[in-house]
């Protein structure tokens, strides 16, 4: 059955804490910041409690070095700067259906802004990783999408497709259609990357338990993200509504559509 996280009048770029104390289920302003910023106003997962339905919490003090060019020298100056990041996790995981949110991506060069589909416990050495990206990285906002795999993990199947969309500047939906058989990417209820055989298969054998929804700010580098500068922050990932809908295998004939799949 249908699980849906509906939306709120949408708010303004304002703080986690004022999204948060809105207390919607899944309507939230992830925001990345110095920590000078954000400070004191980001909760810990350790107010996460399984009956919550969904968590929000703070990814940490994360450290990333600036190393700036005084002009007219060679004179290097490097500055470590302490970062606080955003999450969004659903406490239930599904296995198969149909995954979709509304999103805005975060934006600016070393941003990552993602919404993806994870079996917790992945990144254990005893476990096979399972997950599913929608990554926005570089300064145009580019989307990357991934499964990643590996007994331990992870090992990346990443694709760049060419959309023609602002995943920064406007909400778009985006989904995951996961059944036995295939996974598929959609933006705008437009196929976007499709995987089938093995690497599917990897997924249903291995992602029996499920998996759940997450959403995350963070910051990369040149190698992921493109360079990162701290004078582009506070930056925002705004979610409006997510949803969770259930797998129905083809139908042989009488109720759905023979040989396809559907989802309620």
């Amino acid at each position: 059955s249908a699980c849906t996280w509906t939306s709120m009048p949408r708010l303004s770029a304002v703080s986690l804490a004022r999204c948060t104390a809105a207390a919607v289920p899944w309507r939230l302003c992830a925001s990345m910041a110095a920590l000078g910023m954000a400070s004191g106003q980001l909760p810990s997962f350790d107010d996460c409690t399984a009956g919550a339905g969904a968590c929000v919490g703070e990814l940490g003090g994360e450290e990333t070095s600036l190393i700036s060019v005084r002009p007219g020298t060679t004179t290097t100056t490097t500055t470590t700067v302490r970062l606080a990041s955003a999450e969004l996790l659903s406490t239930e995981s599904y296995r198969y259906g149909k995954f979709e949110a509304s999103i805005q991506f975060a934006p600016a060069s070393g941003v990552v802004s993602s919404f993806f589909l994870w079996k917790r416990g992945s990144e254990g050495n005893e476990t096979t990783w399972n997950e599913l990206d929608f990554e926005k990285i570089e300064a145009d906002c580019e989307v990357q999408l991934n499964a990643i795999t590996g007994d331990p993990g992870p090992v990346s199947h990443e694709s760049h497709p060419s959309l023609t969309i602002s995943s920064c500047r406007n909400f778009r939906t985006y989904a995951f259609e996961w059944t036995p058989d295939y996974i598929a990417w959609l933006v705008d209820s437009k196929e976007i990357r499709r995987i089938t055989g093995r690497l599917a298969k990897n997924f249903a054998r291995n992602a029996r338990q499920g998996m759940a929804f997450h959403f995350n700010v963070w910051p990369g580098d040149e190698a992921f993200g493109g360079p990162f500068h701290v004078r582009s922050l506070p930056v925002y990932q705004y979610i409006d509504w997510a949803r969770y809908s259930a797998y129905l295998p083809p139908s042989g004939g009488g109720g759905g559509r023979p040989g396809r799949p559907e989802f309620e």
